[in-house]
């Protein structure tokens, strides 16, 4: 299974938090479109649990961008902090393609 994973960048989850989430077992694909530390330790799970990933690497708009790593996606991690516009327009993009989505929100704490 192909699983887009959207929303890491800056996201407040700990890292214990996102490898309850992610996928488990041969087959599975995590597609991934930001290279921050959240993403390396993705990167590093997915070889720890002998998951394929592709970093689909950012070359055009937004919206663009959402559409290269959710196209080839049968399901699609959304971390969401409730204010990110680039995650929200990645929420209405799965939508429009009708993806099968999970949106996991974290709001920041003041």
């Amino acid at each position: 299974m192909n699983v887009a994973i959207i929303g890491t960048y800056g996201h407040p989850l700990p890292l214990a938090d996102f490898k309850r989430i992610l996928p488990k077992g041969r087959g599975t694909k995590l597609i991934i479109g930001t290279e921050d530390l959240v993403d390396l330790e993705i990167w590093a799970y997915a070889d720890e649990h002998r998951l394929n990933y592709l970093r689909i690497v950012p070359k055009g708009t937004v919206i663009e961008n959402i559409r290269n790593i959710i196209q080839d996606a049968e399901k699609v991690l959304i971390f969401w902090d409730g204010e990110s516009e680039k995650t929200a327009a990645a929420i209405k993009e799965c939508m429009a393609m009708k993806k099968d989505f999970t949106v996991y929100t974290t709001f920041k704490k003041f």
